[in-house]
């Protein structure tokens, strides 16, 4: 079960989250062109804050929206035949169109930008190699099963358009097993197996936080209200977390790895911006501007990986920069101005044009703008429009 207050929170949570994933993809101090690429130097200072930021505290965001989507898929703890159908359904339209369309988007400009010369220097044609393409890499850049998809970021969309069509057996599995898959699923998100290589799709990232959030539905009913006031707790985990967040991003700034502090770190982070957002809710204005911002969460996330890549691009080409302040003024800069741009854009797109923006967000465009707010009806944790007028429409798109 899902409440109004935590689909409120979910709702909230929705845009930082993604600010955070168009974060992780504005890190780094190399860009690639055509003819080479730009690499500035790498200061101590300039890593260490770029591996806190999109090392450490950005790397809780999918696991968990990962945990949401199977809350929300699993919320009526039992699947029935046709719930699973009309779930499925869904999903089509939520998930594999957007998937789909925004690939072949990003193929379509990659195609141009490297045909045409004023543009053809930005393309280093690492992802998408226009002049050498084949029948396979073109699958491949459109559906993402060896390299991954031409739009990057949308790995995730892949995996969890994966796990809900595997959403039956999953819970089956934590059925027969009474939850205890979770710990083979965990060992495998932590890669606990030595010599194997588990880059497999879906990941067992996906897997386990998605199954996790399916247990949670059907364990424990509202298991986000339970770590939504824990204010003693909360501190004593912030502290302990700011501690061991710096720890990790100094060690990954040396090249170090320590085992099993970084998911650590996730599980930690994970619960303390579900925290936050708890708490920002509070503070009424905080609040309403993160809620409207919700709806263009998704949107961002499927267009920030060619954009950001974009201001990125431009400002290592013009200003070249050698200083850490300089790099670290590009790398937060570029991920702030392409968030807020594509957030803009989108309900400017949604007010001119709502059908487009229902298709290139898999929105149902017949659905009306509700004011009463209600539990979320939706199975994954970005799309827009979390709010219905009647339970009925809740039960006809569910």
């Amino acid at each position: 079960m899902v409440t109004a207050e935590n689909s409120r929170t979910i709702e909230a949570i929705r845009f930082p989250l993604v600010f955070l994933v168009v974060l992780i993809h504005a890190s780094g101090t190399q860009v690639s062109y055509l003819n080479g690429g730009f690499s500035a130097p790498e200061g101590f200072y300039c890593l260490f804050l770029q591996h806190l930021f999109s090392g450490v505290l950005a790397k809780t965001a999918v696991p968990l929206f990962s945990l949401i989507s199977g809350l929300l898929f699993f919320r009526e703890g039992q699947l029935t035949v046709s719930l699973i159908a009309r779930k499925w359904k869904n999903r089509i339209r939520t998930l594999l169109i957007p998937f789909l369309l925004w690939n072949a988007l990003v193929l379509l400009g990659q195609t141009v930008g490297q045909s045409i010369p004023p543009t053809r220097a930005f393309f280093s044609g690492s992802t998408f190699d226009v002049h050498a393409v084949t029948l396979y890499t073109f699958a491949d850049s459109l559906l993402g099963f060896d390299r991954g998809p031409v739009n990057f970021p949308l790995w995730f969309l892949r995996d969890l358009i994966v796990v809900t069509a595997l959403g039956p057996v999953l819970l089956v599995l934590l059925r027969v097993t009474r939850g205890w898959c979770l710990v083979a699923f965990a060992l495998l998100w932590i890669q606990w197996v030595p010599g194997k290589d588990l880059a497999t799709i879906p990941s067992p990232r996906t897997v386990f936080f998605f199954s996790l959030g399916a247990w949670f539905a059907g364990m424990i009913g509202d298991p986000l209200s339970a770590v939504s006031v824990r204010p003693f707790l909360s501190r004593a985990a912030m502290s302990l977390y700011a501690v061991a967040a710096c720890v990790e991003a100094y060690l990954l700034a040396k090249g170090r790895i320590v085992f099993l502090l970084h998911e650590a770190n996730v599980l930690l982070g994970m619960y303390l911006l579900w925290y936050a957002a708890n708490r920002l809710l509070l503070m009424k204005a905080v609040g309403d501007f993160l809620v409207r911002l919700g709806p263009s969460a998704f949107f961002v996330y499927l267009a920030h990986g060619q954009v950001v890549q974009v201001f990125k691009k431009l400002s290592y080409w013009t200003l070249q920069p050698s200083r850490d302040s300089t790099i670290l003024a590009i790398y937060f800069l570029s991920s702030l101005l392409t968030a807020l741009s594509l957030s803009c854009f989108y309900f400017l797109l949604r007010r001119h044009f709502p059908r487009v923006s229902a298709v290139l967000t898999g929105r149902d465009p017949t659905l009306p703008r509700a004011t009463v707010r209600r539990p979320s009806c939706h199975f994954h944790p970005f799309e827009p429009g979390l709010e219905r007028l009647e339970s009925q429409t809740v039960e006809r798109i569910a």
